[in-house]
């Protein structure tokens, strides 16, 4: 388990300094080598406008930013017109087995989105 040190970035000491607490993290079943989220979603993103588009033009649009099929990860035990049909990230914390690199990774796709014009996304 890694754990935050003290520096100039943090105002107070943010190391953990409950043993039984970092005992009970380390215990945890997680798989690092694989990038992973949590999963207790729920539908608070994307919120559909009006007029549209829907959630399969939204999620559309994500994956064809990255040349991905869409169709390939959708729930078919959930409609297409609600949220949990689409794979959903919105979720409480990510992991993986190097913070840094996740962290590069994450930001590359935030910015490649940021920085489309996706009229879907606009709503």
């Amino acid at each position: 388990m890694a754990e935050p040190q003290p520096g100039p970035l943090w105002p107070r000491d943010p190391r953990i300094n409950d043993p039984p607490v970092r005992d009970l993290l380390r215990d945890l079943p997680f798989d690092f080598s694989r990038p992973s989220p949590s999963l207790q979603v729920s539908g608070t993103w994307p919120g559909l406008a009006l007029y549209g588009p829907d959630y399969a033009g939204i999620w559309g649009a994500l994956y064809g930013v990255f040349d991905l099929d869409s169709a390939i990860t959708a729930d078919p035990e959930y409609p297409p017109d609600y949220w949990r049909h689409y794979p959903h990230f919105n979720v409480g914390f990510f992991y993986y087995h190097s913070a840094r690199q996740f962290g590069v990774r994450f930001a590359e796709y935030a910015y490649k989105i940021r920085d489309r014009d996706l009229p879907e996304l606009a709503c």
